[in-house]
């Protein structure tokens, strides 16, 4: 893994146990009790945030490479599934 991927990890780890998903996790099994509740709002969740980041990634480009802004422009988006910065 490169730098940029193990941090996305440790950033999603982190994530995982954020208060808010740990209550949508709880209120979940308390609802509809089962073994796999964890493992499916997870896998749920992962699906969302991959699926929506090639948007996020045209948004980060024509945000990032508007006349007068400070940031220098981002490269193009390369195409590959995954961590991509």
């Amino acid at each position: 893994m490169t730098g940029p991927e193990l941090l996305a990890v440790a950033l999603g780890m982190r994530h995982g146990v954020d208060p808010d998903h740990l209550a949508a996790v709880d209120g979940l099994a308390r609802v509809r009790p089962s073994p796999l509740n964890g493992v499916l709002f997870a896998l749920g969740h992962g699906g969302i945030v991959t699926l929506g980041r090639p948007e996020k990634e045209a948004h980060l480009a024509r945000v990032g490479n508007l006349p007068g802004s400070r940031r220098p422009p981002l490269p193009s988006p390369s195409g590959r599934r995954g961590v991509g910065l």
